[in-house]
């Protein structure tokens, strides 16, 4: 509330290319300092009308990360169920996942090692100013129960809690999403009774059809009606789903904690889901995956077995002698092997034989008479 928030960005700007991102706050005594000679209205008035900035030109404008520190959001774990796997909003425009096992998966690997999350922009906010209370309709039946707590708030009938199980209010709230009943829910009226406190608990507690009008909180609180305020504890427990590690606590000594999750549940409507079915898109895309990455593992030709028919019509094509391949035919084949180089030294033997006193141009030779010399006799002489 003290802060002049960035929402969005209409366009690529000075403010993106520096770094500033959608969550980070105007730092308004340093944007002073930068500009000492602007005339600049006071933080209060800044605050009231932010748009009086963005006509001004020529100034420059600082710009501070509310979260420096990576803070861990949600941290969810075990089975799947609605209380420990569930949809959040997280701030900004980046998040980090990290997962771990103990490694005691042995017996049940494809339960542990992984998990999908689909992050998707959060739409546009419609214009259309929801309602300040709502009513819902249910049946209390003779020995059940409703399934929530109340407390006394300052005259007014505060839901501290909701019970998890069959319960006439959480069916209507699966039923219902939109008119859902919360922890720190304000009763406004029951059937029409709404003079006291006790009054509306007194119907409450009668077995018959309840027509309850209800108004969100504005902001969190604690059982005891006193508004949280940011003070992270690691270590803390929820005090509504029970998750490790809190974002809110009462300041005015109640130990009750809430984590980050809980407080935009409280403070926003129901998560938007663009898929009804998140298992079947996942499927799908491992599938559009692997065919994208095809096979990555060297390939393994095998021969395919031979087909006489496509054999012989490949024989004939080429004008090839076809015939299978047995001990008589391979007998013969090497026969004839044997025989073709018979003749064919035969015939270079008759080539060689032939008259060589013709040129090839057929010129005669010219004959010459070459003196041998007998080469010298060496003899062995007894000294």
């Amino acid at each position: 509330k003290n802060d002049v928030v960035v929402k969005a960005f209409c366009s690529e700007g000075p403010a993106q290319a520096a770094g500033v991102r959608p969550g980070w706050a105007v730092d308004w005594p340093k944007t002073l300092q930068l500009n000492p000679m602007a005339e600049l209205p006071s933080k209060e008035e800044f605050m009231d009308s932010p748009k009086s900035i963005l006509e001004k030109s020529g100034l420059r404008l600082a710009f501070k990360n509310l979260y420096p520190v990576k803070t861990r959001q949600c941290m969810f774990y075990g089975t799947k169920t609605a209380r420990s796997w569930r949809s959040l909003e997280i701030p900004g425009e980046f998040c980090e996942f990290e997962f771990s096992s103990d490694g005691d998966g042995a017996s049940f690997p494809h339960q542990r090692w992984g998990f999908w999350a689909l992050v998707s922009a959060k739409p546009a906010e419609k214009e259309e100013k929801k309602a300040d209370s709502f009513s819902l309709e249910v049946e209390k039946k003779e020995g059940a129960m409703l399934g929530i707590t109340t407390q006394e708030v300052s005259g007014a009938c505060m839901i501290t809690s909701i019970e998890p199980g069959s319960t006439p209010i959480q069916e209507w709230n699966a039923a219902h999403p939109d008119k859902a009943l919360k922890v720190h829910d304000f009763i406004l009226e029951v059937n029409g009774v709404k003079s006291s406190y006790e009054s509306i608990l007194d119907e409450l507690r009668k077995f018959q059809k309840h027509v309850i009008v209800a108004k969100r909180s504005k902001e969190p609180m604690c059982s005891s009606g006193h508004i949280l305020r940011p003070d992270p504890r690691v270590y803390n427990v929820c005090d509504v789903c029970r998750a490790p590690g809190t974002q809110f606590r009462c300041q005015d000594g109640c130990d009750y904690d809430m984590c980050v999750n809980c407080f935009q549940s409280f403070t926003s409507g129901p998560v938007h889901c663009p898929l009804e079915d998140l298992t079947t898109f996942a499927q799908k895309r491992v599938q559009v995956v692997s065919r994208g990455e095809g096979n990555q593992d060297d390939p393994e030709v095998e021969r395919d077995s031979w087909d006489e028919q496509r054999l012989r019509a490949l024989c004939a094509k080429h004008g090839w002698d076809f015939e299978w391949m047995t001990e008589d035919g391979e007998r013969r084949r090497r026969a004839n092997e044997r025989f073709t180089e018979w003749k064919l030294e035969e015939s270079m033997a008759s080539f060689l034989h032939q008259d060589t006193t013709q040129m090839p141009d057929s010129q005669p030779l010219k004959s010459e008479e070459v003196e041998v010399v007998a080469p010298p006799v060496l003899q062995r002489v007894n000294s």
